[in-house]
């Protein structure tokens, strides 16, 4: 299994013109506005995330955030799940490694998350994170979703220089 590089993005559309890669793509894919709804929902008081650092995704019927920055600047490597039937948190597994600016997407019984060089799978069956192949551009910031049976990591900013990456890759997923 392996990353396949694809056209590239025009980020005319895409992020502003000053630089603010992440905070563009993250306002582009929503995070402002999941933010204000987690918020909404009573985040557990030990987790005071700024604004833009959640990264929810929906796995069987419950919210799970993952990773994030907290104010100190710690990168977490936490999962918080909410459950809307009960109106309550909870503690979910802890990411392999402390992640933040993530890309993250549920496919099935799987959620996937990429950041940088790191790509890591929480299979439903298993209840374990297993690692998954590196990108080929490693960044951050960057939009995932699944189609077709396939993730696609667009965009997002490369690392160490922060300049917006107009890479688009491909992987395959497996059953």
């Amino acid at each position: 299994m392996t990353w396949w590089k694809l056209n590239r993005v025009n980020y005319g559309s895409v992020a502003n013109r000053s630089g603010e890669c992440s905070r563009a793509i993250l306002r582009r894919r929503g995070h402002a506005m999941s933010h204000s709804i987690l918020k909404n929902l009573r985040l557990p008081t030990v987790w005071q995330l700024e604004a833009d650092r959640l990264f929810p995704t929906v796995f069987k019927g419950e919210i799970w955030v993952l990773g994030g920055r907290l104010k100190s600047q710690e990168i977490l490597r936490r999962v918080w799940i909410y459950n809307p039937a009960r109106n309550e948190w909870r503690a979910g597994p802890s990411m392999p490694k402390p992640m933040d600016l993530l890309g993250v997407v549920t496919v099935g019984n799987k959620i996937h998350a990429v950041l940088e060089s790191k790509y890591f799978v929480y299979d439903g069956a298993t209840r374990k994170w297993q690692r998954g192949p590196s990108l080929k551009v490693p960044r951050h910031a960057l939009a995932l979703y699944a189609v077709g049976g396939r993730l696609y990591a667009i965009g997002g900013c490369i690392v160490p220089q922060l300049e917006d990456s107009p890479a688009v890759e491909t992987l395959r997923l497996t059953r």
